[in-house]
């Protein structure tokens, strides 16, 4: 996945190549694991906000977008019933209102965030807390500050 995402993502984007999660078989992860730059994480949130478009080219296919970033579950969880995203899930974005705007996100460990309010033309990307999953206070809470910081700007 890494070198195929490298050619038609990252370097479209002028991402260098980023360090991966790989499994003990050396596999990338699809759905966590990647290691990114607050600038390039920016990068991938404003490919978004403008439909898969980035320097007048098209990256990401249109409909790919608009299906990801809006709700294809509910976002409970069957196994506990808990909704850990706030909102519904699209594909690998959580799809939720902010300051009553329309507005979806991708959630990553630590306190990593890529937060898109289109109608705003918003893109907030945090890379604020620690990994250490046994200090727990090291976890910053990043989402209520960002929708928070909305509130105030909308």
């Amino acid at each position: 996945m890494a070198e195929y995402l490298q050619s038609r993502l990252f370097d479209p984007l002028g991402i260098a190549q980023p360090e991966w999660l790989t499994t003990v078989y050396g596999a990338t992860r699809g759905a966590g694991g990647l290691w990114l730059t607050p600038t390039d994480m920016a990068k991938l949130g404003y490919l978004y906000l403008k439909n898969g478009i980035w320097d007048g080219k098209r990256i990401v296919d249109e409909e790919w977008v608009a299906d990801s970033t809006r709700e294809q579950a509910s976002g409970i969880s069957s196994i506990s019933g808990v909704n850990i995203g706030g909102g519904s899930y699209g594909y690998q974005w959580w799809v939720v209102e902010a300051a009553s705007h329309p507005a979806f996100y991708a959630n990553g460990y630590g306190g990593q965030l890529i937060f898109v309010v289109p109608d705003l033309n918003l893109v907030v990307a945090t890379a604020v807390a620690g990994t250490d999953v046994n200090d727990p206070e090291d976890q910053q809470p990043v989402l209520p500050i960002v929708e928070w910081l909305i509130g105030l700007a909308s």
